[in-house]
């Protein structure tokens, strides 16, 4: 995958390449804060600080790493790890409908995608539905409803995590492996 640097002008590359369009109006009806947000859930992306520079750093959330070259968290580097959590599979999504706004007829829209093989395994259709009004046309819905299925529908594990410095240059969205002995867990991404 084509690498991209972790900041605005390469993001707005990354998103005109995906041709990831929306259309969006903020009305101040809801803070700017949240505003920006619901523009980040669209675009599968994470706004920080840097925090040597002082300035605002977009990255978007995307399979762009060497999983050879990430740093691995262990027993060896990690103080103590809490608040630990995997779905169980009757807890995962096999289908997701995504709801947004179809310019052509200035209406409601949907596309609703599944995982058929999920599907097949939970013996019934467990589907989850999210609001991406900012989305005008069927192929960026299906494509985002594909992408919240991938997540969706995979056991994804949750936890906070406290380590020693080893970690202290990731930033919110870096990607590193977790390998935990005592939850069977060997260079997880």
């Amino acid at each position: 995958l084509r690498r991209y640097k972790q900041n605005t002008d390469f993001a707005a590359d990354l998103f005109f390449d995906e041709k990831l369009g929306m259309s969006l109006t903020w009305d101040k009806e809801m803070s700017i804060e949240d505003f920006i947000r619901d523009i980040l859930r669209h675009i599968d992306a994470v706004l920080y600080t840097d925090r040597r520079t002082g300035l605002f750093i977009l990255k978007p959330i995307r399979k762009d790493y060497d999983e050879g070259t990430l740093l691995t968290l262990d027993e060896s580097n990690v103080l103590s790890m809490s608040e630990f959590s995997k779905p169980t599979l009757g807890e995962l999504a096999n289908s997701v409908t995504v709801n947004t706004w179809d310019k052509a007829t200035d209406t409601t829209a949907s596309a609703t995608v599944q995982n058929s093989a999920l599907y097949m395994i939970q013996g019934a259709e467990i589907n989850t539905k999210i609001q991406y009004p900012g989305i005008t046309n069927k192929k960026n819905a299906i494509r985002l409803a594909q992408r919240d299925l991938r997540s969706l529908s995979t056991s994804l594990v949750k936890c906070t995590i406290e380590t020693t410095d080893v970690a202290e240059g990731l930033n919110l969205g870096d990607v590193f492996k977790l390998t935990w002995a005592d939850y069977e867990i060997n260079e997880l991404v």
